[in-house]
Order: C-alpha cells, then sequence, then structure tokens
C-alpha cells in the first residue's frame, strides 16, 4: 500500500501522545500538587521515553511482528561498545567548542552572586543531572530516529529520512526559552549529525548517548541546554563573549561555533560509521530495498571482513 508508512507514522505519533498524556496525569496526581500541575522536570524525561519506547513497541513489535532490537536497540557487550563511543563522541564533538570558547577568552568562572541571582526552573546537581539527561535524550532519539527514520527511510531513502527528522528534531524545540532562527538551525545540524550517526553506524545505543554525552557535557559546566538552565553553576560567558557566536544565554546551540562543529562532526560520522561491531538499521518488511540488498549480497559473494551482516 502506497499510503501504509503515512498511517503507521500517525499510529506511532498518537501512541506516543496519547501514552505521554496519560502517563503526565497519572504524575502530576502522584507527585505534582494537582491533577492540573505538570510533573517534576526530573520525571518529565521518564515519562517521554516510557511515552517513545510503548510506541516503538507497538509498532515495530505488535504491528509488524519485528523485535524492539530491531530499531537499533541489541543487547550484550555491543551495545554497551556503542553507548561507549556514543558518549564519547558527544562529549567531545561539544567539548571541542568549549575549549575554544576558553582558549578565545569567552568563558569566566560563575561567582556566587550572579549565580545566585540567576533563577533557574531546573536544580539538579552533577550527580542527579545524568538521570534527567540519559532519559530525554534516549527519549528524544526514539521519537526522531528509531521507528519513525526506519518508516521514512522505507518509504523515501535515508536522505530523506534525515532531512525530514531532523526538521522535526529542530522544530519540537521552538518553544524552548530565548530560541534564535539560529538556534533552530543549530538544532536541525545537531539532527542531521544524529542521523547520519544511525544511518551509518545502525545503532540507536551509539545515537542516544552521543545526545547525553553532547547535552551533559554543556550542562555540567553550567551551560544552558537547548535554551534550559539546568540550575547546575560552574562557568559562564564573559561580558565580552560575543552572543552571536557563543550563542549566549540559550547556550552554545545557539551559537556559529556549533554550527561548524555539527558539520564537522557530521563528516567525522559519516566516515567513521562503520566501526568495528556496529550494525546498519533495520528495515521494517516490505522494504523495496531489504531484499534487492540480499540478493546483491549472494550475487558478489562474501562479505568483506570488516562490514557486519546485515540484520
Amino acid at each position: 500500500m502506497q499510503w501504509a508508512w503515512g498511517w503507521k507514522l500517525a499510529a506511532f505519533v498518537a501512541l506516543f501522545l496519547s501514552s505521554g498524556f496519560a502517563l503526565s496525569f497519572a504524575s502530576a496526581v502522584l507527585f505534582g500538587d494537582g491533577a492540573g500541575a505538570p510533573p517534576p522536570a526530573g520525571v518529565a524525561s521518564w515519562l517521554l521515553l516510557a511515552s517513545a519506547l510503548f510506541a516503538t513497541w507497538a509498532l515495530a513489535a505488535g504491528m509488524e511482528k519485528r523485535p524492539v532490537s530491531s530499531v537499533g536497540l541489541r543487547w550484550g557487550r555491543a551495545a554497551a561498545a556503542e553507548a561507549a563511543w556514543g558518549l564519547l563522541a558527544g562529549i567531545v564533538a561539544i567539548g571541542t567548542v568549549l575549549l575554544a570558547f576558553a582558549a578565545l577568552g569567552w568563558v569566566v568562572a560563575a561567582n556566587s552572586e550572579s549565580a545566585a541571582s540567576q533563577a533557574s526552573e531546573y536544580s539538579f546537581t552533577q550527580a542527579s543531572l545524568p538521570l534527567f539527561i540519559a532519559p530525554a535524550a534516549f527519549g528524544e532519539e526514539l521519537l526522531c530516529r528509531g521507528y519513525p527514520f526506519q518508516l521514512l527511510r522505507s518509504r523515501f531513502g535515508p536522505v530523506a529520512a534525515v532531512v525530514a527528522t531532523s526538521t522535526a528534531f529542530g522544530l519540537l524545540h521552538i518553544a524552548n526559552p530565548g530560541i534564535t532562527w539560529l538556534a533552530v538551525t543549530n538544532l536541525i545540524l545537531a539532527g542531521v549529525l544524529l542521523g547520519v550517526a544511525y544511518w551509518r553506524t545502525g545503532s540507536l545505543w551509539f545515537v542516544a548517548a552521543l545526545h547525553a554525552g553532547w547535552n551533559w557535557m554543556m550542562a555540567a559546566p553550567g551551560f544552558s541546554v537547548s535554551g534550559l538552565d539546568m540550575g547546575t553553576r560552574g562557568l559562564d560567558f564573559a561580558p565580552s563573549a560575543p552572543a552571536l557566536l557563543t550563542g549566549g544565554d540559550f547556550g552554545p546551540e545557539g551559537g556559529l561555533l556549533v554550527s561548524l562543529a555539527t558539520v564537522a562532526g557530521t563528516a567525522a560520522v559519516w566516515h567513521a560509521g562503520r566501526l568495528p561491531g556496529l550494525s546498519r538499521p533495520a528495515e521494517p518488511p516490505g522494504s523495496p530495498t531489504r531484499g534487492r540488498r540480499r540478493s546483491t549480497a549472494r550475487e558478489s559473494g562474501p562479505r568483506p571482513p570488516d562490514t557486519p551482516p546485515l540484520p
């Protein structure tokens, strides 16, 4: 069916939204001041993850009868290695930008008076910060990559899947505090980086860890993440730092240096994507390229030893 992908994508979004609403209502009753109060920030990231996992399971396992691992979540030591590589990649990518800020004299230690005067919606400690960042990153990757990416890829090809999911990823942040068009552009470019990483590695562990490492590396020193002040205090931008390059109050993702970093990171991931132990993304049953790849593999003989088998 020509429009089967559209119905499946709509079902995925509907299941994500409905389950998210139900979980948010329940958590507001349990953890908030009442049924009308939003859940705490730390709980909200886990609700996002749970809703995205449910929608993925319902469509992949429930409708298409394939394991959830087929979206790039295989288990075992390979998963740990993929997550470790992704975490390192995210930390290095944004860490390079922060080092550039420091080298140019645009970063100073946050003094206690300025830190106290800055009101923050969040108040995470260094210990609790990963408990918010990790599920939020994982949930966003399930929502923007994972099953929707595979669905779009099987119908329109990988480039269209990267463009569509990256645009959606950027627009999901349109209501964040201090958002600018440059920030939206950078978030779309970050989505391209993550989309290409998923396309090339086939591992959602790698992509989610890259996303989490990227966000943690900004939040831990005290910078805002996509406009959200995590409440950690340590470093701040110097008054002389140009907001156009640093991102200002929105955080590094609102500046031009991150634009360069995402482009460079995408190129690096493209060339390094086929690391040993990383597989390519599985495609949903009925994909026009799935059978063609298998027949091509039979005709061309054994694969090179450094190329993992297709799922």
